[in-house]
């Protein structure tokens, strides 16, 4: 924090010495200062970037069942572990949707209960339907992050989550219904798909640090 501060050319030597501007009179000049105080309530926004981030988790959900499924239902894989909080996948079936303009949904759900009070996570996911077939070509988003924070904004003031709330984000247009469901690609066989999501944390922000996060729900197109 800086405790001193100046102005290095404030006045020229020849306006300073000139007597009609009564600057320097008698070998002596007075100077003034005046000092505004100003209270502000905004944070100051600081990530701690990981410099060599690890893979924080992979998780593989295999989903049955596929065309005995609701088509406008988001379903919930079982939470998994990922660095110190627990994670849990969500597919969108839309097995209703039209020949030629469904799509498949996918997702990221946090449980907010598994985070710090006042902490955040820089997020880096991949979301990716596996090819069961022997070409293994599989279907895949990837290098996309997202931000999840323990606090959110309310009427101007921060607030905290009490473990009652979660934070979701949701890809709708995955895949197409028509690519997903094409038998050469491999990606639905005997009624089952095979998910996998991968979750590396980038950057982290622990109590302590300056930061005012916010809570929002993230709808990708």
């Amino acid at each position: 924090m800086r405790n001193r501060w100046g102005v290095t050319k404030f006045i020229d030597i020849d306006s300073f010495y000139d007597p009609s501007n009564g600057y320097l009179i008698n070998d002596t000049c007075i100077f003034g200062a005046e000092v505004f105080v100003i209270k502000t309530t905004c944070k100051d926004e600081c990530l701690t970037m990981l410099s060599q981030p690890e893979l924080t988790c992979k998780y593989i959900w295999k989903f049955d069942g596929f065309w005995t499924k609701s088509g406008d239902k988001w379903y919930e894989s079982d939470f998994f572990v990922g660095g110190d909080c627990k994670w849990r996948v969500l597919f969108k079936p839309n097995v209703f949707a039209d020949k030629e303009g469904g799509e498949i949904g996918v997702g990221l759900e946090l449980d907010s209960s598994t985070l710090s009070p006042n902490a955040s996570l820089l997020v880096n996911y991949v979301f990716r339907l596996m090819d069961q077939t022997e070409s293994e070509k599989h279907y895949e988003i990837k290098d996309t992050e997202e931000f999840f924070s323990s606090s959110y904004i309310k009427d101007g003031i921060e607030q905290y989550t009490s473990g009652k709330l979660s934070f979701t984000l949701r890809v709708d247009n995955f895949i197409s219904l028509t690519k997903f469901k094409d038998p050469k690609l491999g990606f639905l066989v005997n009624n089952t798909c095979i998910l996998e999501v991968e979750i590396d944390v980038i950057a982290d922000k622990h109590p302590g640090d300056l930061y005012g996060g916010k809570l929002y729900e993230s709808e990708h197109a």
